[in-house]
């Protein structure tokens, strides 16, 4: 039995699932990556570069209240949201690699993107945002901030994420910042017994 997962650029077998990826080409400053993004997405996270909140990063920790807000986003999207423990163990399996980026509105979260850096790779695992925040672009403003500070440590690759092939919405918004769509198709070659 052989168990492949394979990243193609087009949808040979009607996946289900897409992982849109920005590659940053070999050269590319964190100054200059709005130039990877399209005009309306460039304009929106200007826009959100001057909301009044403030960013932070933390490193192998999830700040006190992130998964209030990320359970209230997985509810509102109708998806079942892990536990504490779940949290817990990304922290501890991860360490330093695990990275938080929160937007605060005072002391409270409003936004976050919380990912993977190894190497020169970047794995986006939750973005999580209070909608009363939308109009400021809040999401623009925490994915903008994960790119620039990954670019800042050499990524070359940033994966957005698994995401549903026919979520327009949720696409749309990655390809804006550069997302090129690959579909990830898992395939279990061997006979019907040998999978038994």
């Amino acid at each position: 039995i052989v168990e492949g997962c394979f990243s193609l650029p087009i949808d040979m077998f009607h996946a289900r699932h897409v992982h849109p990826m920005l590659v940053i080409p070999s050269g590319t400053r964190a100054e200059s990556r709005m130039d990877l993004y399209d005009g309306k997405t460039r304009n929106q996270t200007r826009r959100a570069r001057e909301a009044p909140l403030t960013l932070s990063l933390s490193r192998g920790t999830i700040p006190q209240g992130w998964h209030d807000l990320y359970v209230e986003t997985r509810e509102r999207l109708g998806s079942k949201p892990n536990g504490k423990d779940y949290f817990t163990l990304l922290t501890e399996c991860f360490g330093d690699s695990l990275r938080c980026v929160v937007a605060r509105n005072g002391d409270r979260i409003v936004g976050s993107t919380l990912y993977i850096v190894h190497g020169e790779y970047v794995h986006l695992l939750e973005n999580i945002s209070e909608p009363s925040h939308w109009p400021q672009r809040v999401n623009n403003l925490v994915y903008d901030e994960m790119i620039r500070l990954s670019m800042i440590e050499g990524a070359r690759t940033i994966d957005f994420g698994l995401t549903g092939a026919h979520d327009k919405s949720h696409l749309d918004f990655k390809k804006g910042f550069g997302g090129v769509e690959h579909y990830i198709v898992s395939r279990t070659f061997g006979s019907a017994t040998a999978r038994l």
